[in-house]
């Protein structure tokens, strides 16, 4: 017989196992109740993750802790599955922006670049100075298309500026912070999208340093 949430759940004789128990019910877990030395066998929302807990032995309290600790990283339940895919559509979106903004301040510098070859006059056409020219405009070329790939495909407006792409990225990362603190906290996929998180908003502060905003 599997006990749910909502059930009367059978008493652990030992208080630290009656703590991790509540705290498995309230995180959606299941029990499977067992009689003997096996007290029952616990179970995550989908069954992925799943653990025996004694009704005697030693160092109960250590193991009680590790179990609340492997609860803590189940990403098996329903809502944290829905809450990882809304975190990596919003980051998805905020690398497009910071791409953008970022691909917009190196076309500004080659556009600087090329003007001042070009006001130059004469210099342009020395051939190293023809050379570097040249190399500005596929410059240009290449970052106008990084600009263009990266707005259309997340969806934004073509003639979003650097700030409005930053701005939009940073909304992007806090909402996608906020997220996973609904998400358990020891999990590895939980880590991995917080170190990215992390990195775009560092990529952001860079753009932004570079403008002065």
């Amino acid at each position: 017989m599997e006990l749910g949430p909502e059930d009367v759940w059978p008493r652990h004789p030992s208080q630290c196992w009656r703590e991790t128990l509540d705290y498995a019910r309230e995180h959606g877990w299941r029990l499977v109740p067992h009689s003997g030395h096996t007290f029952g066998t616990l179970k995550c929302e989908s069954g992925s993750c799943e653990f025996k807990i004694f009704s005697t032995g030693r160092g109960a309290e250590n193991v009680a802790r590790q179990a609340r600790k492997d609860i803590d990283k189940c990403v098996h339940s329903a809502t944290t599955t829905s809450a990882l895919a809304v975190v990596d559509d919003l980051l998805r979106k905020a690398n497009a922006m910071v791409e953008a903004a970022e691909a917009m301040l190196a076309k500004q510098q080659a556009e600087d670049a090329a003007l001042l070859l070009d006001e130059a006059g004469g210099l342009v056409e020395q051939l190293a100075a023809w050379d570097e020219f040249g190399r500005l405009v596929h410059e240009i070329e290449t970052q106008s298309a990084t600009i263009a790939n990266a707005l259309t495909g997340v969806g934004a407006d073509p003639s979003t500026t650097v700030r409005q792409a930053t701005e939009t990225a940073t909304a992007q990362v806090a909402e996608a912070k906020t997220e996973l603190d609904n998400a358990p906290p020891l999990a590895d996929v939980v880590k991995t999208r917080r170190i990215q998180c992390r990195e775009l908003t560092r990529r952001i502060e860079d753009v932004r340093n570079s403008l002065n905003l």
